[in-house]
C-alpha cells in the first residue's frame, strides 16, 4: 500500500482506481478478485477440495466483500468486536464516539488537514472531525515516518465529490526491494522500551510522542555515518549507490536471506537511535523513564 496499491480498484496507467462503491457491478467484480486472490494463494492440494470446501471458500470471499462496503462498516465492526472484543472494542467506542460529529462537518475538516490523525480515545477521535481541532492532533505515519494522507493527487474537487477512490504509484526502490524479497517490516510499536522500562507513547502526557518517534525513525533522524535517514539509506543501497552497496549485492535473496537480515537490522539501528533522540525531544518522557527506573528492584537513590 506504501507503493500506491490498493485494494478492490483497477489499475489504469500508474493509477489505482477503486470500483468498490459501483455497486452492483463493483461487488461483482470485488467477489471475483477475492476468489482469484485466494485460489492464486493455494497450493496445489489445497485447490483440489470437495464441494463443502469450495462452497466455504466462497461464501468468505461474498462475506468479505459485502461487510468492506462503507454503507456496511457499523455491521463489519461489530462482527470485528465479537471475534476479538479485547482488540477490537476500544477502537469501536473511538469511531462510535466520532460519528456524533455529522459527516458534514467531518469533511470539511478533512479538506482543510487531508491527514491520517492518531486516534487513542473518544475525545480524539470526535477532535478529528472538527475543523480546527482536528490540527491539534498528531498524523499516523507509514514505515517510512511519511504522514499517510487522503489527497488522491487528482486535485480537491475530486476528493470532495468523486466516489472513486484513487491513488498513484509511486513506489520507493527499497519498497520494491522489499516485496520482491518478500521482507516484510512492521512499523514501529506504540509499546516502546527505553532501558528497560517499558512505556505506551500514545499516553495523553506523551502526546505526539508516538507520530515523532515513527518519522524519526522512518526517515527523519539522519544517521551519524551515512547523513541520510532510513529510507533514503536503504533505496542508496539497494541502487547501488551508497558505500554499502557492494557488501548488500553479495547477500542472499528471499524472505531468510542475507538481504532480508540487512534491511531488518538498519531499521532497528535507525529505531534505536530514534527512541535516544525521543528522550531528548519530550522531557516529560525523560522524566518518566528515569523514575520508573529508579523504582526498579534493586536501584537505590544515594
Amino acid at each position: 500500500m506504501r507503493m500506491g496499491w490498493q485494494p478492490y480498484s483497477l489499475k489504469i496507467g500508474d493509477r489505482y482506481f477503486s470500483y468498490n462503491r459501483l455497486d452492483p457491478s463493483g461487488s461483482t467484480l470485488g467477489i471475483a478478485a477475492d476468489i482469484a486472490e485466494v485460489v492464486t494463494h493455494m497450493d496445489h492440494e489445497d485447490r483440489e477440495v470437495d464441494a463443502e470446501e469450495a462452497g466455504i471458500y466462497f461464501a468468505a470471499t461474498i462475506a468479505g466483500n459485502v461487510l468492506s462496503k462503507s454503507y456496511m462498516r457499523g455491521l463489519s465492526e461489530i462482527v470485528e468486536v465479537a471475534a476479538n472484543p479485547k482488540m477490537n472494542a476500544e477502537s469501536f467506542a473511538n469511531r462510535f464516539a466520532g460519528s456524533f460529529v455529522p459527516s458534514g462537518i467531518a469533511a470539511i475538516a478533512q479538506q482543510q488537514d487531508p491527514y491520517r490523525l492518531e486516534i487513542n480515545s473518544m475525545i480524539d477521535a470526535m477532535k478529528s472531525r472538527v475543523p480546527g481541532l482536528s490540527g491539534t492532533l498528531p498524523r499516523r505515519r507509514d514505515l517510512w515516518g511519511r504522514a499517510i494522507s487522503y489527497r488522491s493527487g487528482l486535485g480537491g474537487i475530486y476528493d470532495a465529490v468523486s466516489p472513486i477512490g484513487s491513488r498513484r504509484i509511486n513506489p520507493e526502490p527499497i519498497d520494491r526491494e522489499m516485496l520482491r524479497n518478500e521482507v516484510w517490516v512492521a512499523a514501529p510499536k506504540r509499546q516502546v522500551a527505553f532501558d528497560g522500562v517499558t512505556v505506551d507513547l500514545t499516553r495523553d502526557e506523551f502526546k505526539g510522542a508516538y507520530s515523532r518517534y515513527a518519522e524519526l525513525a522512518g526517515n527523519g533522524l539522519k544517521h551519524p555515518a551515512w547523513g541520510k535517514g532510513c529510507m533514503d539509506y536503504l533505496n542508496d543501497v539497494v541502487t547501488g549507490k551508497s558505500e554499502m552497496s557492494s557488501v548488500y549485492a553479495m547477500r542472499s535473496d528471499g524472505p531468510d536471506g542475507g538481504k532480508a537480515t540487512f534491511i531488518r537490522a538498519a531499521v532497528s539501528e535507525y529505531r534505536d537511535m530514534a527512541r535516544a533522540k525521543l528522550l531528548e525531544e519530550f522531557p516529560a518522557l525523560r522524566a518518566y523513564v528515569e523514575a520508573k527506573k529508579r523504582a526498579m528492584p534493586g536501584k537505590y537513590d544515594f
